[in-house]
């Protein structure tokens, strides 16, 4: 079986738990793993959080780099991003939620992977899409835009906001109230979004 090799960071917020749990089932199947500096420090910059980023990519050794934070705070991260140098490696960014608009930003240079691969729950599963034994995984494309709504809202007037013509649209919400799903399409449909990505 090929060797693979997985960075985990967060370029949301910190970890207030550990994942040793994700980590030893990555090491257990023989995948080379490494942890950000910054995965559980809370007083870390954007720019420190996305330097981390910047680093693995150019080095490009890694099959993928999965953001395994969640909740506010990646967007802050968007300016120090090298989105051209995530382009030219062979690396796939993996990120959930909050990174929703992390993912978005990086599509127009290279295909991203909406998952957050610490709640693996069937194990064979994604050890099967991790050596490409099956694609049932949700990729990013240039015909697929979305992901968490609040936080691919977080995206309407920045230049990251994703070319949506003729695109397919995935949006998901785990914890919204009803009328906060409401609010959020309300605001899609004002910025004539939902005209334009019909596909």
């Amino acid at each position: 079986m090929k060797t693979l090799k997985i960075g985990l960071l967060n370029l949301s917020n910190a970890l207030s738990y550990p994942i040793t749990e994700t980590i030893d089932f990555l090491q257990r199947h023989s995948i080379q793993v490494s942890v950000s500096q910054h995965l559980y420090d809370p007083l870390a910059s954007p720019k420190e959080k996305a330097d981390v980023f910047n680093t693995w990519i150019k080095e490009d050794t890694f099959d993928y780099i999965c953001d395994v934070s969640g909740g506010d705070l990646a967007n802050t991260t968007l300016p120090y991003l090298d989105l051209a140098a995530y382009k030219n490696s062979r690396t796939i960014f993996m990120g959930y939620s909050d990174v929703t608009c992390v993912l978005n930003a990086l599509l127009p240079y290279k295909e991203t992977i909406l998952y957050q691969i610490r709640n693996h729950g069937n194990e064979k599963e994604l050890l099967d899409f991790l050596f490409h034994k099956n694609e049932d995984l949700i990729k990013y494309s240039d015909r697929l835009v979305g992901g968490n709504v609040r936080c691919f809202l977080k995206l309407a007037g920045t230049p990251y906001f994703p070319d949506v013509h003729g695109c397919h649209l995935f949006l998901e919400s785990y914890s919204d109230q009803q009328e906060r799903i409401e609010s959020y399409f309300a605001q899609l449909a004002e910025m004539a979004f939902l005209s334009r990505s019909i596909g």
